[in-house]
């Protein structure tokens, strides 16, 4: 296959509502997930992109901006943007993942972290995590989590005096990492139960803004308590899930 029929095979069949950079985002991201540009390639540059496609630069530039955002792509300065290997994407063990349109398996997601910081809670899941100590420091990490078109927000809560390896990964090598590997990893900590509930609410106003939606939106929280051996808390994390999205799976025990 030349260049220049690739945006032919891979554009999406539907376009309907969709906008020029998403069209030309999900199309180079089939062609990622097809395998016509492997882990680590280097991709054609964003003026031959306007060449062999029907978009602008100015198009391509904000398309390639978003996967690069998205933690698919990686762009080195002077040589161009590659496709980040996979293993560097989300991966399992996984507590939740979402189910392909034609529900014969699970979509690819990968995940940027735009908030890391220390807090105190009064809220009952905090009295869980923290055992009944209320002043204890909390470390809180928001992140984007992207699946294709869909975007959702997530809030991810633990102990960094009892998990010191999320601490102290830097922040940009958090993003599409999976933070309950990292813990089992590096601390030798299995997760045994996962509790979560389901509920619809109307979103606070920052994840709103952070997902581009209009104030006071309503749309499915998702509360997750991860529990280790001798029922000791893990951490705790809230899915702000905007409405149309795909079907959420929950693995046996919550995990797989």
């Amino acid at each position: 296959m030349t260049e220049a029929i690739f945006y032919k095979k891979f554009c999406p069949r539907s376009l309907e509502g969709l906008r020029k950079h998403e069209i030309l985002r999900a199309t180079i991201m089939a062609a990622i997930q097809d395998g016509y540009w492997g882990a680590g390639v280097q991709l054609p540059t964003e003026i031959e992109f306007s060449k062999i496609t029907p978009f602008s630069l100015g198009t391509v530039q904000k398309a390639i901006g978003n996967l690069t955002k998205e933690g698919l792509l990686h762009g080195k300065r002077g040589l161009g943007t590659f496709v980040i290997p996979i293993e560097r994407r989300i991966g399992g063990p996984w507590i939740f993942r979402f189910i392909t349109p034609d529900g014969l398996g699970f979509i690819p997601m990968s995940t940027k972290v735009i908030k890391k910081k220390m807090i105190t809670s009064k809220e009952e899941w905090s009295s869980w995590l923290t055992e009944g100590k209320p002043s204890l420091k909390i470390l809180q990490i928001d992140r984007l989590i992207y699946l294709d078109q869909y975007v959702f927000y997530s809030q991810y809560f633990l102990d960094p005096a009892q998990f010191p390896i999320i601490m102290n990964t830097p922040t940009k090598n958090l993003d599409s990492a999976n933070f309950i590997g990292l813990i089992q990893d590096a601390h030798n900590v299995q997760l045994k139960k996962v509790d979560r509930t389901i509920e619809c609410t109307t979103f606070p106003n920052e994840i709103n803004l952070a997902l581009n939606l209009p104030k006071k939106n309503k749309g499915v929280l998702v509360q997750i308590k991860a529990t280790g051996t001798k029922d000791s808390p893990i951490f705790f994390q809230q899915l702000f899930l905007p409405a149309d999205g795909p079907k959420l799976f929950f693995g046996q025990n919550g995990f797989y």
